[in-house]
């Protein structure tokens, strides 16, 4: 059976669009193989950057850019998506919403109507859903949701938003679980090119975006940040470096290889280390599975990309998600994990004290980690076992 999976890529340069890519189509193969079902995937995504690699355990698979919105394309991408028996819709992860400007919106919106028999055959998988903030996106979020047959959503407060917006006729086709990132297995060995990590050091992941430092897409403080992040970020490396036992490894999770952008976390993080020689740039991972390795294997993490904080606690590591968006607290509460810090509410110095104060004791927050990875997986039961019965059904 073919398996579409819109929006899902491992190419974009966010390794948390990896994670998600990677974790959805594990869940799905491995609840086919329970079946007995011989999956194939198409994945349907941007062009990106083919440096990024497949993991090689997925079952048989294919890419398919949807870059282009030329007729001959348009017509291309309809026709590969007829061939499947399901398709799965994850947005990005967060990209169903108009926090992004209207036309990323657009795209993520546009290729739901491309699924024929969607009532039947088309799933939005956990994401975020919106929010939509102006009576146009409404509509589009609306219509979007409406056509699908299941909605699935990873946080309360987008469940919320989806049930103000897809009507009462509909309501039933929505579902809350969490973040399917969660489920994302690591390595179980070190890889041979990852550097060795002293026993004896405190290791600190500090994870940096690219697209904050720079002030957002406007350079104008665009998530309405109280916090200076630029300031908040060194005055984290020098408070920390002050301990000897530490080790910060500041660890990007958005660039390229190819050529690098305003989203990208990588040259900051080279800036940032060439200014701190006590600081280290991590390694550059090729997939969300070797990110999630090195970062688990941290003491502590401090993340302003959501899937690198959600690398850390599904691994049990201890770490402080340091948000800029509402997602970052809805997901997190939902697995009982209190530890977010809101750059949007606090300025430097009250963000500094919290999150200082966060990682003094910071085996608690190990403990808090490993409890709250236990039930985000238990939350991920019931849209595992959707997928099972979506499957069987598909097949018959």
């Amino acid at each position: 059976m073919k398996i579409g999976l819109l929006w899902h890529s491992f190419f974009s340069g966010n390794l948390g669009v990896s994670a998600l890519a990677t974790a959805n189509a594990t869940i799905i193969a491995t609840e086919a193989q329970a079946l007995g079902i011989d999956v194939e995937f198409l994945f349907f995504g941007p062009k990106g950057d083919r440096s990024f690699t497949v993991p090689e355990h997925l079952p048989r698979n294919r890419y398919v850019e949807v870059s282009s919105a030329s007729p001959g394309n348009v017509s291309r991408i309809r026709k590969l998506i007829a061939e499947c028996g399901l398709v799965f819709d994850i947005g990005g992860g967060d990209s169903f919403a108009d926090i992004y400007g209207f036309k990323r919106l657009f795209k993520i919106t546009a290729l739901k109507f491309l699924v024929p028999n969607a009532a039947r055959r088309l799933v939005l998988s956990p994401q975020t859903i919106g929010p939509f903030n102006s009576p146009i996106t409404r509509r589009m979020g609306r219509a979007g949701m409406r056509h699908a047959r299941l909605v699935f959503c990873r946080d309360a407060a987008s469940l919320d938003r989806a049930r103000s917006l897809i009507g009462a006729d509909r309501a039933d086709r929505l579902m809350l679980t969490t973040d399917v990132a969660f489920a994302l297995t690591p390595f179980s060995g070190w890889p041979t090119e990852f550097p060795v990590l002293d026993a004896e050091e405190r290791h600190i992941g500090l994870n940096v975006s690219g697209l904050l430092f720079r002030g957002g897409y406007t350079g104008k403080n665009e998530f309405g940040l109280k916090s200076d992040y630029p300031r908040l970020i060194r005055s984290l490396i020098e408070a920390l470096g002050s301990d000897p036992k530490n080790r910060i490894w500041l660890i990007p999770h958005v660039y390229r290889f190819q050529s690098d952008g305003l989203e990208s976390d990588r040259g900051v993080c080279e800036e940032l280390s060439a200014a701190y020689p006590n600081t280290a740039v991590a390694p550059a991972f090729r997939n969300a599975v070797e990110a999630k390795t090195f970062i688990g294997k941290m003491d502590v993490v401090l993340a302003a990309r959501m899937h690198a904080a959600i690398a850390a606690v599904s691994s049990g590591t201890a770490c402080v998600p340091m948000s800029y968006s509402i997602k970052f607290g809805s997901l997190f509460q939902s697995i009982g994990y209190s530890h977010v810090v809101e750059m949007r509410e606090l300025d430097h110095d009250a963000a500094l004290a919290a999150i200082l104060a966060k990682i003094e004791d910071y085996q608690q927050l190990q403990a808090e980690a490993k409890a709250a990875a236990a039930a985000a997986q238990g939350k991920l039961d019931s849209y595992r076992t959707t997928v099972r019965t979506l499957l069987q059904e598909a097949s018959e």
